[in-house]
């Protein structure tokens, strides 16, 4: 594998992971039948709105993981197949996972189980920009 592609390989098979992930599969519906089991098993006296703040408080977490680990990969990219400086491949990260976030959601938007939605892309870039601090922090300790 050439070390463009060892670079950025990474980064490709996660934005892959996301796009899969905004298919109709992972749609609310979808993980609420997969998790209300688990957590009636789990707490059998959670409530049915207790059990809708869990689903949804996951929902959003998954959008902040996913955009983290897409950041931490792109920033892998940029710094070792970049003209971009090593000190803004952080940037250069965030700004690539937030414009992908948006372009997911317009996809979500064409998904009957799914809609867009621009709150979604907040978390999505919330997520995006704690995988660039952590990215900007491990950096530097590598150097210090």
């Amino acid at each position: 594998m050439s070390s463009r592609a060892s670079a950025w390989a990474p980064a490709g098979v996660w934005a892959l992971v996301i796009f899969l992930m905004s298919t109709d599969s992972m749609s609310a519906d979808h993980t609420r039948s997969l998790l209300m089991p688990i957590l009636r098993f789990v707490v059998p006296s959670l409530s049915q709105e207790a059990i809708e703040l869990v689903h949804f408080a996951i929902r959003k977490l998954a959008h902040v993981g996913e955009y983290l680990v897409f950041a931490v990969r792109l920033d892998r990219g940029f710094r070792r197949d970049s003209p971009v400086s090593a000190s803004w491949a952080p940037i250069a990260a965030l700004a690539i996972a937030a414009l992908y976030s948006l372009t997911d959601e317009a996809h979500q938007a064409f998904v009957a189980s799914r809609g867009a939605s621009l709150y979604d892309c907040g978390f999505d870039s919330l997520g995006a920009a704690t995988g660039a601090l952590i990215s900007l922090r491990r950096a530097a300790t590598s150097r210090g």
